[in-house]
C-alpha cells in the first residue's frame, strides 16, 4: 500500500486520463476504410485502453472514497491505498490509519450491476473486507449494487457498511 495525498493523486489521475484521451485522439485519427483496416484499428484501441478503462474509474472511485470518508473520520492521520487493484489478503483498496492504527476499511468496486461474476465477486470480497481491522465500508456506485451488497451483509452477518457515491 501507498500513502494518498488526495489532492495530488487527483491531479495525477486527471494527466493519465488526458494523456490516454490523447492516444485515443491519434488511433481515431489513422485512415480505416476497409474492414480489415477496421478491426485492426479496433485492436489497436482497444490494446491502448482496456486495462486502463477500468483502472481510471477504480482510482478515481478510491480517491472520491477518501475524500467523503476524511470528513467522518477526522482523526485519521494518514490514508494509504492501492491504486492499481493489488490489494493482498490483509489489506483493502483504501484504509485510513490513526497513529499507525487501522480505524478504516475500504473496498472499492465500480461494477454497475450484481449480475454473474461480479456478484460472486462481491461475496467474496465482503467475506475479505469483514476480516479487515477498523472500521469496514464496502464503496459502490448504483443503487443496485448497494441493495445487493446491503442483502448480502444482511444475511452473511457481516460488520460492513455500505456506501454509494
Amino acid at each position: 500500500m501507498i500513502e494518498l495525498d488526495i489532492e495530488r493523486a487527483k491531479l495525477m489521475l486527471e494527466q493519465k486520463i488526458s494523456d490516454q484521451l490523447s492516444e485515443l485522439q491519434a488511433l481515431l485519427s489513422l485512415p480505416a476504410n476497409s474492414l480489415t483496416e477496421k478491426i485492426e484499428l479496433l485492436q489497436k484501441i482497444r490494446s491502448a485502453i482496456y486495462e486502463n478503462l477500468n483502472q481510471f474509474q477504480h482510482e478515481n472511485l478510491i480517491i472520491k472514497a477518501a475524500f467523503e470518508l476524511q470528513d467522518e473520520f477526522k482523526e485519521v492521520d494518514v490514508w494509504r491505498w492501492h491504486p492499481n487493484q493489488t490489494g493482498g489478503k490483509s489489506e483493502a483498496d483504501l484504509q485510513g490509519y490513526e497513529k499507525n492504527k487501522i480505524v478504516v476499511s475500504a473496498e472499492i468496486t465500480t461494477s454497475l450491476y450484481p449480475q454473474g461474476v461480479i456478484d460472486t465477486r462481491m461475496k467474496k470480497t465482503l467475506e475479505k473486507l469483514n476480516k479487515l481491522e477498523g472500521e469496514k465500508f464496502y464503496v459502490v456506485q448504483t443503487e443496485v449494487m448497494a441493495q445487493r451488497a446491503r442483502s448480502k451483509v444482511n444475511n452473511m452477518n457481516l460488520s460492513v457498511t455500505i456506501k454509494q457515491i
